[in-house]
């Protein structure tokens, strides 16, 4: 029997997951354990561990520490807290494979560790490139100490090769949350009638979702808190309902809270987390997204939605015809929404094919777990 251990530290790779988690759990000849930690114990952020236990998944084990403060030496200390509190899974449970998925900073102890105990790691969406984040560094260093690799499409399999990865060791899969959005897309209960009621927002009203993650390697002179308001004056004349959803914990993300304090503008919903399944449905519904978020490069194509990707934040992936890039400027993004709006544009993108998977990526990623052999398997 194959025991393996899934670590999840936030609401962004949760929903990912969750369908790899199921099927896991239903598998006799798998043990599964999942982990969980990181911001998801954060009332602040919308203690989204909820989530989890409402889908009635068995929790193996909860590492919680505290999420205090955006500053460098506060995020160091808390992951200096997060080391030990991680050595105690380790040490205490009974697995051989571990699976990762993304390029979060929090994901480092649990590599390192791994690497300690001799762990196999199964890194999921390698390969890929975000140069306006440390990120892009941190997705590297996963993807130098995994064993296994299951990326999105084959311009991130070269790029994995390029880095010296065996093409043996690499698989184009696609993305895992196409699991997800082929449930939503095909459950016509999920309507904009329904999502909207459900979340109190005007019917009457063009909706986009507004997500804007702090630059860490920030290339311009503005703030983050700066970037922010020049985004908002883009918007405040709009007739456009923007739902806000809260910020991940990269240093400076408390400057978001800031930015709600400031404004006060009636078209403006923010929610702390929408959770993954009314992030997608809504994503079904909506006209656009704005901001520099990774849904609107990896999920926004698979629906056809628009996307306004500001910044170099999200520089380097591959981007669908559905992605608008700008820079930080009040002129090109009104230029940006007017085209997001129009229909020339949304007729155009709503042919274009989704590079990134289909119906088969559970599958595929369930086979290549079970063939593993990690007792003969060494990285070179």
């Amino acid at each position: 029997m194959k025991k393996i251990a899934i670590f999840t530290t936030s609401r962004a790779d949760f929903g990912i997951l969750l369908p790899l988690i199921k099927k896991l759990n239903k598998l006799r000849y798998i043990k599964s354990h999942l982990f969980v930690g990181g911001s998801h114990l954060s009332k602040k952020r919308g203690e989204t561990i909820n989530e989890i236990l409402k889908e009635k998944i068995k929790i193996t084990h909860i590492y919680s520490t505290r999420l205090i403060g955006s500053t460098n030496k506060q995020i160091i200390n808390r992951e200096a807290e997060s080391l030990k509190k991680l050595n105690f899974v380790f040490e205490n449970y009974q697995f051989k494979i571990v699976i990762i998925l993304g390029d979060r900073y929090e994901l480092l102890n649990i590599v390192l560790l791994s690497l300690i105990h001799n762990k196999f790691i199964v890194h999921i969406s390698g390969g890929e490139k975000t140069l306006g984040a440390i990120d892009n560094q941190i997705r590297n260093m996963i993807s130098k100490a995994a064993n296994y690799h299951f990326v999105a499409c084959n311009n991130y399999k070269r790029n994995l090769i390029q880095m010296g990865e065996k093409p043996n060791t690499i698989f184009n899969t696609g993305i895992l949350n196409t699991e997800n959005m082929y449930s939503i897309k095909n459950n016509k209960k999920i309507n904009r009638l329904k999502i909207f009621s459900d979340l109190g927002l005007d019917m009457s009203m063009k909706t986009a979702i507004f997500s804007l993650h702090p630059q860490t390697i920030n290339d311009t002179k503005l703030s983050y808190l700066g970037q922010l308001m020049i985004i908002y004056k883009s918007l405040v004349k709009k007739n456009i309902q923007f739902i806000l959803s809260g910020t991940n914990i990269d240093p400076g993300h408390n400057d978001f809270e800031k930015f709600l304090k400031k404004i006060n503008y009636k078209n403006f919903k923010y929610f702390p987390s929408l959770g993954y399944y009314n992030y997608l449905s809504l994503l079904k519904n909506i006209d656009f997204i704005i901001g520099n978020s990774s849904s609107g490069i990896g999920e926004a194509p698979f629906f056809k939605i628009p996307t306004i990707n500001i910044g170099n934040r999200q520089q380097g992936r591959f981007k669908h015809k559905n992605i608008i890039n700008v820079d930080f400027e009040y002129k090109s993004i009104e230029q940006a929404i007017e085209k997001c709006l129009s229909k020339k544009f949304n007729y155009n993108i709503s042919k274009m094919k989704f590079h990134f998977g289909n119906k088969k990526v559970l599958f595929k990623m369930i086979k290549i777990i079970k063939n593993i052999n990690y007792l003969n398997f060494k990285k070179k």
